[in-house]
């Protein structure tokens, strides 16, 4: 039997540590000036292994937005005991946490594929599900009668996500290194305040 190199507890490893590399020489060099030779290097790996478990630079951006979207999902799972305000407000920050961690020039290069002309599913739907999450906690809210009934969780959640999104590109196009936090929080807050009312 042929084992998958990449699915090894060694092929995990690997794909880790050159994905913990990347996102280093990003935020030391930023995204333009960081080579495939750089990547390699600080990964201790030969060109071929990267290409064995990526096919471009787009491909390690995918897989930390997946890896990302895979932990919050577990997260939101682990809390289904608290309320939906709870719920909602720990999904918030964690989101929060995910952009100030990656930084601008990560989250900038993930909306640029998300951007991308050709069209197609949506990247950042697919990988990271923040709105089917924010969705959820809004319509369980809804129903225990924790947050109101006013308006549509459709309608809520395009609002919230929106603002989110919005609050995203002020803070990467901002020359200042406030915290994505210092930008979105008192930008979604009438938002929370009207799910809740």
């Amino acid at each position: 039997m042929i084992m998958d190199v990449k699915r090894t507890p060694k092929g995990v490893r690997t794909k880790q540590r050159i994905i913990s590399s990347s996102i280093e020489l990003i935020h030391g060099k930023g995204i333009e000036n960081v080579t495939l030779n750089d990547i390699c290097s600080a990964s201790g790996i030969a060109q071929g292994t990267f290409y064995h478990h990526f096919k471009s630079m787009d491909g390690i951006l995918l897989e930390i937005i997946r890896g990302e979207g895979e932990e919050i999902s577990a997260l939101m799972e682990s809390i289904e005991e608290l309320s939906a305000s709870e719920k909602l407000e720990t999904l918030l920050k964690t989101l929060f946490r995910y952009y100030e961690q990656k930084g601008k020039e990560i989250v900038s290069q993930l909306y640029r594929l998300e951007l991308k002309p050709e069209g197609g599913p949506s990247i950042i739907e697919e990988y990271l599900p923040i709105r089917p999450l924010i969705d959820r906690v809004i319509r369980k809210g809804q129903e225990s009668g924790e947050f109101s009934k006013g308006e549509s969780p459709d309608f809520l959640c395009s609002l919230l996500t929106s603002q989110i999104i919005f609050q995203s590109f002020l803070w990467i196009r901002s020359p200042c290194d406030a915290s994505f936090s210092s930008f979105a929080d008192k930008a979604v807050e009438p938002v929370i305040k009207l799910i809740k009312s």
